[in-house]
């Protein structure tokens, strides 16, 4: 994965750091992230052709609103696809909430 974008790497760092807090990062938090990074990703290019235009289209926010909530749900399904989320697996939710959250306010500020 490149992070050499700003808005990636801080995705990674934020995230990457709230799954070690234990020490380790097991498979299903690293498959975890792997997901959300994969559709942050796909965000991130959205954002960037939106931006290429200079201003936000409605139907640009549209497609990013989509975009966030489903960097959510897929993170939810990754973590839940044992039958159980960890408190690990629930702090990388929280922290990529959280993400998602600042990411939209900085939206509101390009439209």
């Amino acid at each position: 994965m490149d992070i050499s974008d700003p808005r990636e790497s801080r995705i990674w760092e934020s995230i990457v750091k709230v799954a070690q807090l234990d020490g380790h990062i097991s498979e299903d938090e690293s498959n975890l992230i792997r997901t959300i990074l994969k559709n942050a990703k796909e965000y991130e290019a959205v954002l960037s052709r939106a931006l290429e235009k200079a201003a936000i289209s409605p139907e640009d926010k549209i497609e990013l609103i989509n975009l966030r909530a489903n960097i959510l749900d897929t993170a939810y399904r990754a973590a839940s696809a044992d039958q159980k989320i960890t408190a690990d697996e629930l702090a990388i939710i929280q922290e990529t909430l959280n993400i998602l959250h600042e990411l939209e306010q900085q939206e509101g500020n390009m439209g």
